[in-house]
């Protein structure tokens, strides 16, 4: 992918990281794990993919209130309209936001299993 030359993307070139993520460095979360936003989910930065889903500007205090379940690498966080968002692992520990149940284009879509023990394991209504 081409990297065109925009205001935002002098920015980035100027300070060294792209903020337009809305985690742009790795970052000790509120619940002390590692979070980072991947380029993927974010429009107009390098790496953006179309057929990712779009990460929230406030996925950092999203993750913050994720929980995890049994066998299951990833995380899970319910927002304030009862949409779901997962948080995905990398090979280092270093969480990523990896899509949502609210996502207009791109909806995660929860297997019977991850919903099943959502609402068992935090009581969570899940639409």
């Amino acid at each position: 992918m081409e990297c065109v030359v925009t205001k935002d993307n002098l920015a980035y070139l100027a300070e060294g990281r792209d903020n337009r993520l809305p985690i742009p460095e790795t970052t000790v979360a509120g619940n002390g794990l590692k979070i980072e936003s991947n380029s993927k989910h974010t429009p107009g930065t390098q790496g953006f993919r179309p057929n990712a889903g779009i990460e929230p500007r406030d996925s950092l205090s999203i993750f913050e209130g994720s929980v995890s379940i049994d066998s299951d690498k990833h995380r899970y966080a319910k927002d304030s309209n009862g949409h779901i968002h997962r948080f995905s692992p990398n090979n280092t520990g270093v969480y990523h936001w990896s899509g949502s149940t609210g996502d207009s284009k791109n909806k995660l879509e929860l297997t019977g299993k991850v919903k099943s023990r959502l609402q068992k394991q935090e009581g969570w209504k899940i639409k």
